[in-house]
């Protein structure tokens, strides 16, 4: 059998926010890359010092961002393999939201998962870019163990993306970009990103739950072939949260560090 670990959902007919939530922080690799690409080292530093620190602030949100551009080099079609390494909760779990479960997230700690990303030229020419329907689809459906989506649309003009589920018409996954910012040398790509996930499930009679995900990721090119990266998926509450208080400053509640390796095929 596979080595590849494979979260199966429990058997029934939706999708509950506690399983969207650990999908959706399963998920976060890959899933954009923007802006322009810049070669001075001391725009580098800022993106590699937040891979290190759990002294970690919600960025602030950008009222007008761009759809992304990837590096030349990530153009194809790639399997990747994703392996967790490390989970941290910086306050202790004071304000870690009801979605996620602190034991559930260290239990995958070094069970890799495999999927395949694509990033195409765009079809104006003006450069690499993800595509982003193929890309949600194979990573939701790795990290479920089973055909778990049913479409993925994406509006490049709200920067956003709505996924659908199958055997749960009434659940909804949002995902949008609120904040970017990039960096890259001749063989590293580094960005950050930040983005507001909504699930809702009307269906089991869920409102809806919102929380800000932010995703720093360090990618190298080590063969014309072969990417290496790291990557660190950071958790932050909204007003809309379980667990939101007042005395809550925006800073970070869960971390969670990875590996990648990127094979072109």
């Amino acid at each position: 059998g596979s080595t590849f670990r494979r979260a199966r959902l429990r058997s029934r007919s939706c999708v509950s926010r506690r399983e969207f939530f650990s999908l959706g922080l399963a998920v976060g690799p890959c899933i954009a890359f923007p802006g322009s690409l810049l070669a001075e080292r001391d725009q580098l530093l800022p993106l590699e010092a937040k891979l290190k620190t759990s002294d970690l602030k919600k960025p602030s949100s950008d009222p007008f961002p761009k759809e992304p551009i990837v590096a030349e080099w990530m153009e194809g079609v790639w399997d990747v393999v994703v392996t967790k390494k490390a989970v941290q909760a910086p306050q202790g779990g004071k304000f870690l939201p009801d979605e996620y479960d602190l034991n559930r997230e260290r239990s995958s700690i070094g069970k890799p998962v495999q999927y395949r990303l694509r990033f195409a030229q765009r079809r104006d020419g003006s450069g690499v870019a993800t595509d982003r329907t193929f890309n949600l689809t194979s990573m939701m459906n790795a990290y479920a163990g089973t055909e778990l989506v049913n479409n993925v649309d994406w509006d490049p003009n709200g920067i956003r993306s709505v996924a659908l589920f199958r055997n749960s018409p009434g659940a909804k996954s949002i995902q949008i970009l609120n904040a970017s910012a990039v960096a890259a040398a001749e063989d590293l790509y580094l960005v950050e990103e930040l983005f507001r996930n909504i699930f809702t499930n009307g269906n089991a009679g869920e409102s809806p739950k919102t929380t800000d995900v932010e995703i720093i990721t360090a990618y190298r090119r080590s063969l014309e072939s072969r990417l290496d990266g790291t990557q660190r998926i950071v958790v932050y509450l909204t007003p809309s949260s379980d667990s939101w208080s007042a005395d809550y400053d925006d800073t970070a509640v869960l971390i969670s560090d990875f590996t990648l390796q990127m094979t072109r095929l």
